[in-house]
């Protein structure tokens, strides 16, 4: 990524561009869990009590702990959502923030939201949360500062 010829409109709609297939990773995820949470119902419904007693209750507890972790994950993939919504893309930013893109010696990351690696234009993205770790050794850095990833120490070289 040769970002440092890129004008500042190339760079806002770079971002522009990945936030929204962020957008479209935490819709898909969200449909998923509310399929999932949809599934469990069913299986749950369609167990038939029987003579064996057991055997249903331990099935509805089952379909009920399924349809919960799916309950977690649509209320987790909702609030991720959200927050990405309100990060702001429009600008070119001179520090880590929300909304930022960094460029660095051995990874790309964009602060935004937590989904982790993914590959967006032929280049992979590491796209975290302000909550993160490394996004919390980024949050207020400049270009040139340094920070620590698993032990190895990365350069910012553009930030935008």
């Amino acid at each position: 990524m040769n970002i440092a010829k890129w004008k500042e409109k190339d760079k806002i709609n770079f971002k522009k561009r990945l936030k929204d297939f962020c957008v479209g990773i935490l819709k898909e995820k969200i449909d998923e869990a509310m399929k999932s949470m949809e599934r469990a119902q069913e299986a749950s419904n369609a167990e038939e009590k029987s003579s064996m007693g057991d055997k249903y209750e331990i099935s509805k507890v089952m379909g009920q702990i399924d349809s919960d972790r799916a309950g977690l994950q649509l209320f987790e993939g909702k609030k991720q959502l959200a927050l990405l919504k309100s990060v702001n893309v429009e600008g070119i930013y001179s520090e880590g923030k929300a909304g930022a893109f960094l460029v660095c010696s051995e990874a790309n990351y964009f602060i935004a939201s937590s989904l982790g690696g993914k590959i967006m234009d032929g280049e992979k993205v590491i796209i975290i949360s302000t909550q993160a770790p490394v996004a919390l050794q980024l949050l207020g850095k400049e270009e040139g500062d340094t920070f620590i990833v698993n032990g190895k120490t990365l350069v910012i070289k553009h930030i935008f």
